[in-house]
């Protein structure tokens, strides 16, 4: 069997002080296994010698004007020319010694996309903060195999490969860190096997500022990956909340004023208030995945223009519920009074509304996030 060939891609970003030792340990690897390899480093705006270094040692290089992290990887796998493209860091925090083994994946297992599990070989103290550690990554890795369907334990590894021809198939479109969601979001979405190996986090050689911001690049990375997922985010959530709002409406029906706290009037806007929520996340669901559609078949002529006008319809339809749920509140407070309700209880109503509330909010936020993410704004 025809051994495969490599293209390491090294996003890089003032890395002067550990490029070389990257750029050398990926050399004696691949020479180790006798494949034919090309070094491509990304030079995302370095203002330090990285690309005189890059240059001297062989590397080919490619500026990368649009700044972050996928603008880069995804420059560099435009690119790539072999058959394995392999994606690591430029600041020596990988080892790449694991590259046999990756190959090996490609080559009796047939697989697609090889992503590195940190947690199988442990993490170097003091190689990863805190919170990316035992909050971060754990969490928003367990989310991705549930919405995924994956069982890939670390979802955001820096070390990973992917065949250079279904990297060029996949649309991908986000700049930032999201992007090691959005590579293993689509291969799922497109039906590509996926499997991890275990690899080591080691400690920069040379400290220098942290590129990964915890809370917002944490953010982008669960609003990716809840859009990319709208079936498991938004409908069955909605499905059952309707559930629940049927429950308490025959309630309302049939057992009215039985009981003191939950009866008559608030059983009837506990319903009224679950109906709403349930309707936004339904709306949401039915949007995501028109934008979706936009997103994974972008030269579908028939699938633009449903979704054009998909989207005006349900412009209107937004703008409905939310008058809906802005006069909801002064019919609340006379609803109370009128009924001689004490006050606890209409600030009681007061809290429903203001959740439904917010929960639009978020919901409609989480999708001006994700056209950004998808139509690269």
């Amino acid at each position: 069997m025809k051994k495969l060939s490599i293209s390491f891609i090294l996003p890089c970003l003032n890395e002067a002080k550990n490029l070389k030792s990257t750029i050398n340990t990926c050399i004696f690897e691949a020479k180790k296994i006798k494949s034919n390899y090309e070094i491509l480093v990304v030079d995302n705006g370095s203002t330090d010698n990285s690309i005189e270094i890059a240059s001297q040692l062989g590397a080919v290089v490619i500026s990368e004007s649009s700044r972050g992290y996928g603008s880069a990887i995804r420059a560099g796998l435009e690119k790539a020319n072999n058959d394995i493209s392999v994606i690591l860091d430029a600041d020596s925090t990988y080892d790449p010694s694991c590259l046999k083994s990756i190959l090996e994946k490609f080559e009796k297992e047939n697989v697609d996309l090889v992503i590195g599990n940190r947690w199988g070989y442990g993490i170097e103290k003091g190689a990863m903060p805190f919170l990316h550690k035992y909050l971060g990554n754990p969490v928003l890795s367990m989310i991705g195999r549930y919405l995924f369907n994956l069982k890939i334990n670390d979802f955001h590894c820096g070390l990973r490969a992917i065949k250079t021809s279904v990297a060029k198939e996949l649309p991908f479109s986000v700049k930032g860190m999201e992007f090691a969601t959005e590579m293993i979001a689509l291969s799922s979405i497109y039906k590509y096997k996926i499997t991890q190996i275990p690899t080591r986090l080691l400690k920069p050689k040379f400290k220098r500022k942290a590129h990964l911001k915890t809370w917002s690049d944490g953010w982008r990375h669960l609003s990716y990956m809840i859009s990319m997922s709208p079936k498991k985010s938004f409908l069955y959530p909605g499905i059952f909340i309707q559930i629940i709002s049927i429950i308490f409406l025959i309630r309302f029906i049939v057992v009215d004023n039985i009981y003191s706290l939950f009866s008559g009037i608030n059983t009837f806007l506990i319903s009224f208030f679950l109906s709403l929520i349930s309707f936004v996340l339904t709306k949401e669901y039915l949007e995501t995945k028109h934008l979706m559609n936009l997103k994974l078949k972008p030269k579908d002529n028939k699938t633009q223009k449903s979704s054009f006008r998909f989207f005006k319809s349900f412009t209107k339809l937004s703008f409905l519920n939310f008058i809906i749920l802005l006069i909801s509140i002064p019919v609340v407070i006379i609803i109370s009074f009128n009924k001689g309700i004490v006050f606890q209880q209409t600030y009681f109503y007061l809290t429903m509304y203001l959740i439904s509330n917010l929960i639009f909010i978020f919901l409609q936020l989480n999708l001006l996030s994700l056209r950004l993410h998808l139509f690269d704004l």
